[in-house]
């Protein structure tokens, strides 16, 4: 009875949403649209930086938190290039590193012991149901995630699921409830823009998507002033590939091979520049990676098999 009142909940939350979406489309202004998902049955304010700092859900108070501190342990990004099982699981050790992943990398969950996760992909949110799930229950874990995907979670999974610690983060284009900006017309010394690409300093002004999570979870990394910093799965070379915690029959489609040489690679050249200028430590752990903006730690390291199986 009560999974079929679920049901029934949320399929008319999904039919009111289509309704005040085509309302939205006819009276809202193109700079506006990209907040028709959520409106009007979202409500936020924000505090005296500019973060969303509280959430209402059809009158329903969404608990969100403030940044974290800063932490002292250097940092690993978990992508979800296959590389990652090419990775001995003890290397992702909690008592030396935080951890922070993204996507599916949860998957490594609870081996691995996450700090951070980070989720900006509606598509991930719809079609990972038992991972995102198992992200929601980690009542120690600190997710990162939009305003369009915590309004997916919200209506596809319910605000009971929500155990985690919430953090809205927005596009630096498309902040929510406010009109949608150019990249020229952002005017700060936080946000960094080259060649049509960008780097934030500043979650407050939020962050640069770069066509991937995982540029987004550096400038995450970058906010909470980690010094030194992993990327292990950053692969971008084999998308015909499964991720690490996919299988063939099960696998997302992607489009990073779209973007690749126009936005990601660029993305991650200008970080490294900035990571040079901010004394940030940057290391590739992949060991056939097309993001050769970092250095390898195959390069640095001769015990290769402290790391690698």
């Amino acid at each position: 009875m009560f999974l079929k009142y679920k049901y029934l909940l949320k399929l008319g939350m999904l039919c009111k949403q289509n309704i005040t979406k085509s309302i939205y489309r006819n009276v809202s202004s193109k700079k506006m649209k990209h907040n028709m998902n959520f409106w009007p049955h979202i409500k936020i304010s924000r505090n005296i930086n500019g973060k969303i700092d509280a959430v209402s859900f059809n009158k329903k108070s969404i608990n969100i938190n403030e940044f974290p501190k800063k932490s002292e342990k250097p940092l690993i990004i978990i992508a979800s290039g296959p590389s990652v099982s090419t990775i001995k699981t003890d290397f992702f050790d909690d008592t030396k590193f935080d951890i922070m992943g993204v996507n599916g990398s949860y998957e490594l969950s609870p081996e691995v012991k996450f700090k951070y996760h980070v989720i900006i992909d509606r598509t991930f949110i719809l079609n990972r149901k038992n991972i995102v799930l198992n992200i929601l229950k980690d009542n120690e874990l600190i997710l990162f995630t939009t305003m369009d995907c915590l309004n997916d979670i919200l209506i596809h999974y319910g605000y009971l699921e929500l155990k985690c610690k919430v953090i809205i983060i927005e596009n630096i284009d498309q902040p929510v409830y406010q009109q949608e900006k150019e990249l020229f017309e952002i005017k700060s010394d936080e946000i960094i823009i080259q060649n049509s690409v960008a780097f934030s300093l500043n979650l407050n002004l939020g962050f640069y998507n770069g066509t991937t999570v995982a540029y987004s979870a550096l400038q995450i990394a970058f906010f909470l002033g980690y010094k030194e910093i992993y990327f292990a799965g950053l692969d971008m070379n084999n998308f015909s590939k499964p991720r690490f915690y996919e299988t063939q029959n099960d696998k997302l489609d992607t489009k990073l091979n779209n973007n690749l040489h126009d936005f990601i690679i660029p993305c991650f050249n200008l970080a490294h520049e900035i990571a040079i200028r901010k004394g940030v430590k940057i290391y590739n752990l992949s060991k056939n990676s097309a993001i050769n903006s970092f250095e390898t730690w195959i390069h640095i390291i001769s015990a290769t098999s402290l790391i690698w199986k």
